[in-house]
């Protein structure tokens, strides 16, 4: 392998396979987030023995309007894009117990395969580096794209 065969393994594989994980691992992070937020808020409406509460929805554009809701039955994120339940309070939190099992389970995986990518790259950067000596061509190499 030249070294131009090297620089595009890297910049038409490794790179956006790093990008694709880096990005799959951030959203899973976000519904980590997104559930933590929800049990909040479930935890607290019981402290408080609500019924109900008044709150501000956003109905687009950044445009809020209060809203009053009712709190027996609340619409969690089954995982699978536009497709929610609803469940009692105790059940949602049951139900975010198990999906941030899931979900952290899958952050580890990208995470995983992120840092593996990486080691690639760095292997390959390394490679590119040693032929660079041995071949006075010169190839530009991202450096290290841990975020």
């Amino acid at each position: 392998m030249d070294n131009q065969q090297f620089a595009k393994f890297l910049e038409e594989r490794l790179y956006p396979d790093l990008y694709a994980a880096i990005h799959q691992r951030d959203q899973m992070t976000e519904k980590l987030i997104d559930y933590n937020e929800l049990r909040f808020i479930i935890l607290h409406i019981k402290e408080q023995d609500l019924s109900k509460i008044t709150t501000k929805i956003n109905i687009g554009c950044e445009f809020y309007v209060k809203a009053k809701a009712d709190i027996d039955l609340i619409s969690v994120e089954t995982g699978i894009p536009g497709l929610y339940i609803e469940l009692k309070p105790d059940e949602a939190l049951e139900y975010i117990d198990k999906r941030e099992v899931i979900i952290k389970e899958k952050l580890e995986r990208y995470s995983d395969a992120a840092i593996q990518i990486q080691q690639h790259i760095d292997a390959f950067s390394q490679a590119l580096r040693v032929l660079g000596n041995n071949n006075p061509q010169e190839v530009e190499i991202r450096e290290d794209l841990n975020s």
